[in-house]
């Protein structure tokens, strides 16, 4: 799905995964289901406003899933981006591009197998950036992204990191691609 900013892009999602995707069990929830579910925002530092029409489905939303419109919530995956046992991943990767801006190795890798394979992998595991024709580009990819819950605030967040990464950069934002495997809505029952 290609669209112009990160609400239109969230918004086509779930749409798509309410009408399109498959019923699947997953420990005690039912999810609404699509696998491998491909974002790609042409602007991702533009967050976008919902069009009138779809202030009703918006708010269905918020009152069936308490989706949180504003990024002020606390992923524990995120602590990895900042301070993985000590490590900003986030700072090197500037770096790296500020150093060889054809680096193909600008990765922030959120999984440790020794701690997660044996309880919970994150829900984001990796993030990308390239430079390509002077303008950042940056890749996620999400093993498992609740698209009624998460995913909104989780785009957010991708855009304003890329802000941030650009402005140390002095660049401009290509897209941002987000891939998510299991794109699901989540139901309790």
């Amino acid at each position: 799905m290609k669209k112009k900013n990160i609400t239109e892009a969230w918004l086509e999602a779930v749409k798509a995964i309410a009408s399109e995707g498959k019923s699947v069990k997953h420990e005690d929830m039912i999810l609404k289901e699509i696998t491998n579910l491909i974002l790609e925002i042409e602007n991702p530092l533009d967050i976008g406003k919902p069009a009138p029409e779809d202030k009703h489905f918006i708010d269905e939303l918020k009152r069936t899933y308490d989706i949180r419109m504003i990024p002020n919530y606390d992923f524990p995956e995120y602590e990895r981006i900042f301070n993985y046992n000590g490590i900003n991943q986030l700072e090197i990767v500037i770096e790296k591009l500020r150093n060889k801006p054809e680096t193909n190795s600008a990765t922030i890798s959120l999984i440790e197998p020794n701690v997660d394979l044996k309880n919970h992998l994150p829900c984001l595991c990796l993030i990308d950036y390239k430079i390509k024709e002077s303008r950042l580009a940056a890749t996620v990819i999400y093993r498992s992204h609740d698209y009624g819950l998460k995913a909104l605030p989780n785009l957010i967040f991708h855009s304003q990191t890329i802000e941030k990464v650009c402005n140390k950069l002095k660049i401009e934002p290509g897209t941002l691609l987000c891939h998510s495997i299991s794109a699901h809505i989540c139901y309790l029952f």
